[in-house]
């Protein structure tokens, strides 16, 4: 479940095993002891849990273990739209930025990306590159784009 905090999980049957017999991924879905028992008490409806295994299956296929964590953080504190994140992890979060789901939170911040730049130059070949990058913390912002991300995951909404 998309604010599970739970850390265990069981694996669930979205068909139930009595009217499949088998144990195929397509149809198994990873949910804490709760969610599943809930779920096979019909409390939690099979199209919620067929779309949150199709929001999973989109997530993973675009983003990064931390880009997921930073959505289901945004998902645990919806009034929240801050977010700091460490600069040298940037390639890890960088989907997030380019999709326009995360902004940096100062105006100047691309000005301080990572640069190379060529120190010698030996019979016209560049040789020694100078790498010059921020590190420590870098303040995010969740943008509408993403706060609707968010808020479509939560309700277990189709993300595209």
């Amino acid at each position: 479940m998309p604010n599970c905090r739970e850390p265990r999980t069981e694996l669930a049957h979205i068909i139930p095993w009595s009217r499949v017999n088998k144990h195929e991924a397509s149809n198994l879905i990873a949910l804490c002891p709760t969610d599943h028992a809930r779920f096979d008490a019909g409390e939690i409806p099979r199209q919620v849990i067929e779309q949150i295994k199709a929001n999973q299956a989109v997530l993973s296929s675009r983003y990064t273990e931390l880009e997921r964590r930073v959505l289901q953080w945004f998902g645990r504190h919806p009034t929240e739209s801050l977010i700091c994140l460490d600069w040298s992890s940037g390639l890890m979060y960088e989907s997030l930025l380019l999709d326009g789901f995360l902004e940096p939170e100062d105006p100047d911040d691309e000005a301080k990306a990572m640069k190379m730049t060529w120190a010698d130059e030996e019979d016209g070949v560049l040789t020694s590159p100078s790498f010059s990058a921020p590190f420590g913390p870098r303040l995010l912002r969740l943008t509408s784009k993403g706060k609707a991300l968010v808020d479509r995951v939560v309700a277990a909404e189709a993300v595209e």
